[in-house]
């Protein structure tokens, strides 16, 4: 069964269907069952249980990076724009009820320094200028890009006939509840993975290390690898808890639009 964050990354990755979810599934356990078949073969040769567990093991980190890659460069995506979301919606408003100019927005969001959405709004400049309508550009974005926030307010302030103080503030505030939640998520997410490392990094040593001195195998030179191998795990296990959340933690650019 083909899980909903797989879904919704090939979709926002592949928006022409060139790719559907159950392709990458398939795909996942193709690679999977190549990669550990290969591995019991060489591996035959040498300590067949080894090579049976150096297979099974293969075959579930292929399946696990393809099934998770996408997924997890959706989240990185949708929390770099969630950092922003506020930003936008608060020049938008801005800019709406001074100039009333949806293409003022438009350029100002593209020459400012606003990961992937800067980008994309100096794609949508461009269309505006061949003779596209910015206002249904803009909608197609907030429908394509990964947040809740921006797919709700955008076509929503762009259907208000009057933007007032009061409507402006609660939209900015909401939209800054949803980097607030990611921030919450990611707290939670980091002290589960802390104690899976104080598991392994602490505790596995030690009893590994009792099992071997148990058997007499204490002053086999091979004892001694125990320690390089654990600073090794140690290093895999400091990027598995932090990697892809440090951007929640970096700072977001001064806004400078009023």
């Amino acid at each position: 069964m083909v899980s909903r964050e797989l879904i919704l990354s090939i979709d926002y990755f592949f928006k022409e269907g060139q790719v559907t979810a159950e392709e990458v599934a398939g795909g996942a356990l193709g690679l999977g069952l190549f990669l550990s078949i290969l591995t019991l073969i060489v591996g035959i040769f040498f300590n067949i249980l080894l090579a049976a567990m150096l297979s099974l093991a293969i075959f579930i980190f292929a399946c696990n990076y393809v099934l998770t890659y996408f997924p997890k460069k959706y989240a990185e995506n949708r929390w770099t724009v969630a950092r922003y979301a506020d930003f936008i919606l608060e020049e938008l408003l801005f800019i709406l009820s001074s100039t009333g100019s949806i293409f003022d927005f438009i350029l100002f969001v593209a020459n400012a320094d606003y990961p992937l959405i800067s980008q994309e709004f100096k794609k949508i400049a461009n269309w505006v200028n061949s003779g596209e309508k910015p206002e249904k550009l803009l909608v197609n974005f907030a429908h394509n890009q990964p947040t809740e926030t921006l797919k709700i307010h955008i076509p929503t302030i762009l259907k208000s006939t009057e933007i007032s103080d009061n409507f402006a503030e609660k939209t900015v505030r909401i939209a800054q509840r949803e980097i607030r939640n990611e921030y919450q998520r990611h707290t939670l997410e980091l002290e589960a993975r802390l104690l899976i490392v104080m598991g392994i990094g602490f505790f596995i040593p030690i009893v590994i290390s009792l099992g071997l001195l148990i058997r007499g195998l204490g002053a086999n030179p091979l004892f001694l690898m125990i320690i390089p191998m654990h600073i090794v795990v140690l290093v895999v296990l400091e990027r598995f808890v932090t990697h892809s959340k440090t951007n929640l933690l970096e700072t977001r650019p001064k806004h400078t639009c009023n």
